[in-house]
């Protein structure tokens, strides 16, 4: 029976959760007793069955041990229960609350076992034999007899215990755990445990010794910036979903959690099962902005796994990498064993199925090393090893691509957050890819086909969802929610479905030449939130040069139907460098606020009211990206970036009426350079991060000098040097990184 098994029949018969929690944390560590005395030469006496101790009977009985702990004499109820489902281990449910050291080790049993971890867990987790009994002597200060009872065990456990460390030769912590960190005394010093105990609906914790491909999904940033990305409770379902791997996850820890495992020697380890990061067949991360880059070179550092490629062993996991900044992997590449182009279920799935393969062949004494994985895994499409195009063999990448979204993987059970994450709600992926061609828009040029789920298909989504999350919110998830066909009907049928249950419904990433008056009307019956919207540009001639397909007479259309209907708050979203600009551009950006500004007051006289109209004109600055037709366009500095903000500033602020607000322009030139980079950027990356860099997407702990004096040490140009169409660019082999010139 697996753990997965136990649970459900834990959960059939009504246990609590806390008894639920306990029974798995005792089973974990009564398993990896018996593994380790196993493993070590353990073999029981004849009279008490002979052979290895049977690890399946001791972990079915550790998890099933309290099952019926609610009530009276549990070990002989929870025995009659365990024992037609495994008779075995009904015998040993029926004994675990007697522990028995006998003259001769050879006779302990898989009661014995059972019985010490249930002495060495508090809660789920392990604290060792002295910590509980001085929980218990605490609960019992005032029963006598129940006190002289605990001091009577206590020297018969410890010198079990004594045994056992003497015959495996490691400490009993070690034992216990299967040596997964002991993060107690780490949560300690934390001002946001929740981030790192793991244990949350929907997270899933499976079989640490099946024979499994094990891999750790790593998110640089904080839990509740990761917890909110999609694609990320997709891979991690999808792995999980599959009987031969087991996924478990980690996300960059906090300055405070940084500091406990440096002072307290611990290294990065999973939420699930608290294994040390490094153990793991696989370290996957996904690299969703280079901002994160410096949190890579942080995490492993603290996972204690070798830095560069070229320095790991054969020990040592796999690092692998997706993500949106694979279009350009080359900066990281001398971190990564590999990067997964495109679409990564396919792909995840494949390399799954060719490390197994790998892995049964090294454990059968095959001379296999990591460099035959890595050239299988070249084989795969959207794969790109690093290693093997230095040596001039890796051929052009293709992107790889999920043909089918209708009956592509989505969780029907996602993890919920312990803490609140950017994005507390249920949501499922409606489309993929974008039938708009905006030129500047790396997303929409990676997944330029249109992929598409049906309404029905996305009502059952949503309606598993949320019965196994408890949200009270959805959303409708896109590069181009708006252009999704008969997206009017669809958001009726929802809002007729969830209005009883009162869960509301978002719809990000809607168009202004998309929206019509029937989703708007719709929205506000429920709720009128903000609505954002993006010309990206001034004029109509810039938006043009983007294929940018919004004009101004689309956003007055929206303004009289949304104030109307009592919409208060817009939101204008702009770019400014952008390839061909000019002071005319910068200056409708001004005018189309102004703008709006008038037509909110021309509305209200005409319906004779005085619309509350807040708008905020936010200005974000261009960065080329690999992948799109503007990628060999030149990037502006900070100053020149600087000067057309003052100026938008001050030109908005006359506007009388609209708050502005812009990105940091020394961000996104490193950003830029990050983007656009070659190899050499390692350098500065690693740099940067061991000077103190970290969690540079934010703003309070971004250090721009820190990053100029990593560039400057490292001899590597702090400048755009892939600009114009005589330049290689390093990134030329993955598909879709083409030879485009400027266009408009």
């Amino acid at each position: 029976m697996t753990r997965e098994d136990c649970l459900k029949i834990l959960e059939a018969y009504g246990a609590p959760e806390h008894v639920k929690r306990h029974c798995l944390g005792v089973g974990d560590a009564a398993r990896e007793i018996g593994f380790a005395l196993s493993e070590a030469g353990f073999r029981k006496a004849a009279d008490v069955g002979g052979g290895p101790l049977d690890t399946d009977v001791i972990m079915t009985a550790g998890y099933l041990h309290d099952i019926a702990r609610a009530g009276k004499d549990h070990d002989l109820v929870g025995a009659e229960i365990v024992t037609p489902i495994d008779a075995a281990a009904g015998d040993v449910v029926a004994r675990h609350m007697k522990l028995i050291f006998p003259e001769d080790p050879a006779r302990i049993t898989e009661a014995d076992i059972v019985s010490l971890a249930d002495r060495t867990v508090r809660e789920d987790h392990y604290v060792g034999y002295e910590a509980r009994m001085a929980d218990l002597l605490r609960r019992y200060a005032d029963q006598p007899e129940v006190v002289a009872r605990v001091h009577k065990n206590m020297d018969l456990a410890l010198r079990l215990i004594a045994w056992i460390e003497d015959f495996c030769g490691r400490d009993f912590q070690q034992i216990a755990t299967g040596g997964a960190v002991r993060i107690e005394p780490l949560l300690e010093r934390v001002e946001r445990p929740g981030r790192y105990i793991g244990g949350e609906i929907g997270s899933v914790r499976k079989d640490w010794h099946a024979d499994a491909v094990r891999f750790c999904f790593a998110f640089p940033d904080l839990y509740e910036i990761g917890m909110s990305y999609t694609g990320f409770q997709i891979l991690y379902g999808l792995l999980n979903a599959q009987p031969g791997a087991l996924c478990e996850r980690v996300f960059a820890p906090a300055q405070d959690m940084e500091k406990a495992l440096l002072e307290g020697d611990a290294p990065l380890f999973s939420l699930e099962s608290r294994q040390p990061v490094r153990v793991f067949d696989v370290i996957g991360f996904t690299l969703q902005y280079e901002l994160s880059y410096t949190n890579v070179v942080r995490m492993l550092l603290l996972a204690r796994v070798p830095l560069y490629t070229s320095m790991r062993g054969e020990a040592d996991p796999f690092v692998i990498a997706g993500g949106p900044c694979c279009a350009n992997p080359e900066p990281m590449a001398p971190f990564f064993d590999l990067f997964c182009v495109g679409d990564g279920e396919d792909t995840l799935l494949a390399l799954c199925e060719k490390l197994r393969l790998w892995k049964a062949e090294k454990a059968a004494g095959g001379n296999v090393v990591r460099a035959d994985f890595l050239k299988a895994a070249a084989e795969i499409e959207g794969v790109y090893v690093p290693s093997l195009a230095d040596a001039g063999k890796q051929p052009v990448v293709r992107r790889a691509v999920v043909e089918d979204l209708e009956n592509a993987f989505f969780p029907a059970r996602p993890v919920v957050p312990h803490i609140e994450s950017v994005h507390d709600r249920a949501a499922v992926e409606i489309m993929r890819g974008c039938y708009r061609s905006c030129r500047f828009c790396q997303a929409g040029f990676a997944c330029a086909k249109v992929r598409r789920r049906s309404p029905e298909k996305i009502k059952a989504l949503l309606k598993e969802a949320l019965a196994n999350t408890g949200y009270d919110e959805v959303s409708l998830l896109s590069l181009s929610t708006g252009d999704y066909p008969g997206i009017e009907r669809l958001v009726t049928d929802l809002m007729q479905e969830l209005a009883p249950m009162d869960v509301s419904l978002s719809l990000p990433s809607l168009r202004l030449d998309s929206l019509k008056a029937e989703t708007l009307e719709k929205i506000a019956e429920y709720k009128r939130t903000s609505l954002t919207f993006a010309p990206e540009a001034g004029t109509q001639r810039l938006r043009d040069v983007l294929h940018k397909q919004i004009t101004e007479e689309d956003l007055m259309r929206v303004l009289e139907i949304a104030l109307p209907l009592g919409f208060q708050k817009f939101k204008f979203y702009f770019m400014i460098g952008l390839p061909t600009e000019t002071q005319e551009d910068l200056d409708g950006i001004a005018g189309l606020a102004c703008a709006a500004i008038a037509k909110a007051k021309a509305l209200g006289a005409e319906h004779g009211v005085k619309y509350n109209f807040h708008l905020t004109v936010s200005v974000s600055n261009f960065v080329p990206k690999p992948g799109t037709p503007f990628e060999r366009e030149r990037g502006c500095g900070e100053a020149e970036l600087l000067e057309k903000i003052y100026y938008l500033k001050e030109a908005v602020r006359r506007a009388k009426g609209a708050n502005f607000r812009y990105h940091d322009t020394r961000m996104s030139h490193i950003e830029m350079l990050l983007a656009k980079g070659d190899r050499s950027a390692a350098a500065v990356i690693e740099r940067a991060a061991r000077d103190g860099a970290g969690f540079d997407s934010w703003r309070e702990y971004f250090d721009y000098e820190n990053w100029l004096r990593a560039f400057e040490a490292c001899g590597v140009p702090a400048e755009d040097r892939y600009t114009g169409l005589d330049a290689a660019l390093p990134w030329a082999f993955i598909e879709g990184g083409k030879e485009y010139g400027r266009e408009g």
